[in-house]
C-alpha cells in the first residue's frame, strides 16, 4: 500500500476514508456505472471554493472555470458523493443534505448514479450494486475495500472558449466524534493540463465551531500551497499549477466543536507494526473531553500491557452494543478512562510503545503559567496524582514514585529544560529505573497551552 502522507498539524485518524467531496469531473458511462476518463482538450483554468463550517455539517460553494481548446464537445460530467472503508461498519452510504449544480449561472438538473468499488489497484472491480460489490468481497483472501460513490451526473456542452460551472451543497462531516471536512481536488486531474488556479476559503460560521488547522492531503509527490490564517475563523489556501497524481487530493479542514467542554490535546506517535498498516505521524492535535475519549477507545499502542488499551475498530455511531462488547475484554483500561473524565482532570494518557513501553500523559494549563516553573510542575504533579490515585495496577509504571520524583524536582527547584528526565524505580524492571521526561510545548491556543510528561521502561537487551 502507497504511504500518504498528511501535510497538516493535524493527521487523519485511521487509515481508511470517509466521506468526501470533489471537483467536477468528466466521465463515461459502462453498464449504468460512470467512470472517470482523460478529457484531452478541455482545460479547468481555475477553482474558487468556499467552504463555510457549522455547528454538525459543512456548506461548500464551489466554481469552475474551463476552457476548450478544441471544437465544441458535450460531456457528462460528475461530482462525486462518497463513503468508504475496510470492514462493514465504514462501508456507508453518505448523502448530500442538499445539492444544486449550474452551468454559466443557470441551475441544471443532475441524475445520481451508483459507481461501487471493490478491492485494490488493478485487482479492483467495479459494481452498480452494493450487493454485488459485498458478494465479490466475501471471495476474496485479502481484506476486501469498498468504496461507495454515488455521482451527480449532468451533461455539459463546452463550446470554443470558456465555460463556468458551479455546486453548491451541504453535507455531514466525517466521523463519528471527530469534526472533520474534506475537498477533494485531485478528481480534476482528469481534465487536460494543469488547474492553473485554487482558492478555497474556509469560515467557522457557528459559534460552536472551533477551526484548528487546514492542509493539504496529498500521494508521495510534493505540493506547494499558501496558507493564511485571516483570523481565529477564517483561513484560506491558495495553489497554483496543479497536477494531482491521486484522485484523492484533498484540501481538509479539523474543527472541534462544543466549546463548553473540556478541551484536551492528543497527540500520536509513529509507532509502525503489526497493529497499523503505516507509521502514522506525531502530530499534535485540540479536541473536546468526548472527541478525546473516543480517540483513546480507538487505541495507539503497539502493545496491550502498557497504559492505554489496544487499537480496536472505530465503531460509529449507532454501534454502541458492539463497542461496549469489544471493550469488555479491557474493562481496566476503560475503567481508568472513565475516571479520567469523570474526574474533570486535564489528563489523558495518549499512546503505548513498541520496542519498549512509553507512555505519553497530556494536560493542559493557562498559557500565562507558562514561565512559572512552579506553576506547570505543581500541575503536572497534581495530574500524575490524579492517576496514582485512579487504579495504579492498570499501568506499567510505578505512579507514585514518579509522582515522588516529580515532587522532588519541585521542592528542590531542579531547572527543568526540554532535556530533563527524572528517574525512580522500575516497576517490572527490579534493579533498574524508568525515566520520567517532561517537556513544555510552546504550541498555544488562544488561552491554553500543553505540558506533557513521557514515562520510558528499560529497553529491553537484545
Amino acid at each position: 500500500m502507497t504511504q500518504k502522507q498528511f501535510v497538516l498539524l493535524f493527521i487523519s485518524l485511521l487509515c481508511y476514508r470517509t466521506m468526501a467531496w470533489a471537483d467536477d469531473a468528466p466521465l463515461f458511462v459502462s453498464s449504468g456505472t460512470p467512470r472517470s476518463f482523460d478529457q484531452p482538450n478541455i482545460r479547468m483554468v481555475s477553482e474558487s471554493v468556499a467552504i463555510q463550517l457549522n455547528a454538525k455539517t459543512y456548506s461548500v460553494d464551489a466554481r469552475f472555470v474551463f476552457e476548450n481548446s478544441g471544437e465544441t464537445q458535450t460531456v457528462e460530467v460528475g461530482f462525486p458523493e462518497q463513503g468508504s472503508g475496510y470492514y462493514p461498519e465504514y462501508q456507508a452510504n453518505s448523502y448530500f443534505d442538499s445539492f444544486q449544480t449550474y452551468v454559466n449561472d443557470a441551475p441544471v438538473k443532475a441524475e445520481e448514479r451508483l459507481k461501487i468499488v471493490a478491492g485494490y489497484g488493478d485487482d479492483a472491480k467495479i459494481f452498480s450494486t452494493r450487493a454485488e460489490a459485498r458478494q465479490y468481497c466475501k471471495t476474496q483472501k485479502e481484506l476486501c475495500r469498498l468504496s461507495n460513490q454515488s455521482w451527480r451526473v449532468k451533461s455539459v456542452t463546452f463550446p470554443p472558449g470558456t465555460t463556468t460551472t458551479r455546486v453548491t451543497y451541504t453535507a455531514p462531516y466525517s466521523y463519528a466524534e471527530i469534526a472533520f471536512a474534506e475537498y477533494i481536488f485531485g478528481t480534476g486531474r482528469w481534465w487536460a493540463g494543469t488547474i492553473q488556479r485554487a482558492e478555497f476559503d474556509l469560515q467557522a460560521a457557528s459559534p460552536d465551531v472551533q477551526m484548528i488547522d487546514a492542509g493539504i492531503y496529498h500521494d508521495e509527490h510534493p505540493v506547494s500551497f499558501l496558507k493564511k490564517r485571516l483570523s481565529p475563523t477564517r483561513m484560506t489556501i491558495e495553489m497554483t499549477d496543479i497536477e494531482p497524481d491521486d484522485e484523492y487530493e484533498s484540501v481538509s479542514v479539523a474543527i472541534a466543536t462544543n466549546k463548553d467542554e473540556t478541551a484536551w490535546f492528543v497527540e500520536r506517535e509513529n509507532w509502525a507494526g503489526s497493529f497499523i498498516d503505516e507509521p502514522v505521524s506525531a502530530n499534535l492535535e485540540e479536541f473536546t473531553a468526548r472527541q478525546a475519549h473516543q480517540l483513546w477507545r480507538g487505541g495507539y499502542t503497539e502493545r496491550a500491557d502498557c497504559a492505554c488499551p489496544p487499537p480496536a475498530p472505530w465503531f460509529p455511531e449507532g454501534h454502541a452494543d458492539a463497542q461496549q462488547s469489544y471493550f469488555k475484554k479491557f474493562s481496566s483500561y476503560q475503567a481508568v478512562e472513565t475516571a479520567i473524565l469523570n474526574s474533570g482532570a486535564n489528563v489523558l494518557i495518549a499512546t503505548g510503545g513498541c520496542d519498549y513501553c512509553v507512555t505519553n500523559v497530556r494536560w493542559m494549563i493557562k498559557a500565562s503559567e507558562l514561565p512559572k516553573q512552579a506553576d506547570w510542575l505543581s500541575n503536572a504533579a497534581t495530574g500524575l496524582q490524579t492517576l496514582a490515585a485512579l487504579q495504579p495496577a492498570a499501568f506499567p509504571f510505578d505512579v507514585q514514585a514518579a509522582s515522588q520524583a516529580l515532587s522532588d524536582a519541585l521542592q528542590s527547584k531542579t531547572p527543568i529544560t526540554s532535556d530533563t528526565e527524572l528517574v525512580f524505580p522500575s516497576k517490572r524492571h527490579p534493579g533498574q529505573q524508568d525515566r520520567l521526561g517532561l517537556r513544555k510545548i510552546s504550541y498555544v491556543l488562544p488561552e491554553w497551552a500543553v505540558v506533557e510528561m513521557i514515562l520510558h521502561e528499560p529497553q529491553p537487551e537484545m
